[in-house]
């Protein structure tokens, strides 16, 4: 490879002009359109720098000398007859191909590295992807080689700074290519923690938003934001005490975000705290005015807190049941399993049951609580095995999950024999139309 003449320059000491005619060939072989071109560009580029570096050394008088004599004496020197008894072999160098860097690689990725910091550094710039789109339009992106050791410096990175949003975490992805099953091994070892963190956050169907933080006192947004993960955390471990704390600080920090008001009116509900839930969904409303999921979250606590007729009819509405109050009451009960709250669920499917003259899904739903609940319970007898409270309710529990699979067994021999009397008067009307047939053919 003549790196010369891929760099269209004649040979020169002078690395400001190489790096001019560097930068010229850079737009004619972009690694996204040109990427064959580009590695060859780059190679010419490194080869030169390296040269440059390996001969700089002094002439006899202690000045440098030039680079363009250092390159002739190294081409010279291909056509000396080597004499093998006066002249001492090459000492060999064997390169570690594990931890050898082109040259400028490391340079590079400091400087991608530390512009990443400092993009990260700026809360209102870190969360508008555009700013990523355009930082990764680095040079120490573009070498292809170069992407997965500036992917492994990133994670180092990610691993005490991971506050982005769910588009910036699909960007850095797509070109870092982190879970990509040829290129993640033992590289990517310790940081494999982090790598499910990411990964549950690009899967989220309902990613965390990023407040705009409307307020004119100083906010520590990473602080912020460590404790709405944590109350999330605390909300599915079910440690509604942890919770509650978490979201005590939180809102010392800052009271206006919606995802911590929606998880702060799950924990009201979950402990039947309906008047304050009221309160916490109507503040989330005004936040979010057509949040449809706090407008019927807030119909259920003002029902659950006035048990009366006009809240109720309200509640209806919202669950675009019409008069059917069975469906009401499974529509409620619905909206509590989502958010955990399984002994409510139970009292609503028990309603939707006794309004209901055939109700084996609404069996097979109190099921599927019970088994939520019974699951709680084995959680908290781990960790107080003895407890003779717990012991009562899981004995009470079991009693219940019984009477209920006599239910649905129950329910569905009925339903088999009302099948079958229905296939029993099919076959008999289709005898009658057949004899029928055979009189009038007579």
């Amino acid at each position: 490879m003549d790196m010369w003449k891929i760099l269209e320059i004649e040979p020169t000491d002078d690395m400001s002009a190489v790096k001019k005619a560097y930068a010229r060939k850079l737009r004619l072989h972009h690694p996204e359109d040109d990427p064959v071109g580009y590695q060859r560009l780059r190679e010419a580029f490194d080869q030169i720098l390296n040269i440059n570096k390996m001969l700089g050394q002094e002439s006899e008088d202690g000045l440098p000398r030039s680079f363009s004599t250092q390159v002739a004496e190294v081409e010279e020197e291909d056509t000396i007859e080597v004499v093998p008894d006066t002249i001492m072999p090459p000492k060999k160098i064997w390169l570690d191909l594990d931890v050898y860097e082109p040259p400028d690689v490391t340079e590079l990725n400091d400087l991608f590295v530390s512009q990443a910091e400092a993009l990260y550094g700026d809360y209102f710039s870190r969360v508008n992807v555009e700013n990523w789109k355009t930082l990764l339009k680095h040079e120490a992106v573009w070498n292809i080689g170069n992407r997965e050791r500036l992917g492994i410096r990133m994670l180092h990175f990610f691993s005490d700074h991971h506050y982005i949003t769910q588009e910036v975490w699909q960007l850095l992805n797509h070109v870092f290519n982190w879970f990509d099953h040829e290129v993640t091994g033992n590289s990517y070892s310790e940081y494999s923690e982090l790598l499910k963190y990411i990964q549950s956050q690009l899967q989220q169907e309902n990613p965390p938003s990023f407040p705009c933080f409307n307020t004119d006192k100083p906010i520590e947004y990473d602080k912020f934001l460590e404790l709405r993960e944590n109350v999330k955390s605390a909300f599915e471990g079910n440690d509604l005490e942890k919770m509650e704390r978490f979201i005590d600080e939180g809102e010392m920090i800052y009271d206006k975000d919606p995802d911590m008001l929606c998880l702060k009116s799950k924990l009201q509900l979950r402990k039947n705290s309906y008047r304050e839930a009221v309160l916490t969904l109507t503040k989330l409303l005004e936040v979010k005015p057509n949040d449809e999921w706090a407008s019927f979250y807030r119909f259920i606590a003002i029902y659950e807190s006035s048990q009366k007729a006009q809240d109720y009819a309200q509640l209806s509405d919202a669950c675009s049941c019409g008069s059917q109050k069975d469906q009401v009451a499974v529509s409620v009960a619905n909206a509590y399993i989502e958010i955990g709250c399984f002994e409510r669920a139970e009292c609503w499917l028990q309603k939707a049951i006794k309004l209901k003259r055939s109700n084996l899904e609404e069996h097979y739903l109190l099921s599927k609580v019970y088994t939520a609940i019974q699951k709680r319970l084995m959680d908290e007898l781990s960790h107080s095995p003895g407890s003779p409270v717990l012991i009562q309710q899981s004995n009470e529990l079991s009693n219940k999950m019984r009477k209920n699979y006599r239910k649905i067994a129950k329910k569905r021999e009925q339903d088999s024999y009302r099948i079958y009397r229905i296939m029993v008067l099919i076959f008999t009307a289709m005898m009658i139309i057949l004899y029928c047939i055979n009189l009038l053919v007579r």
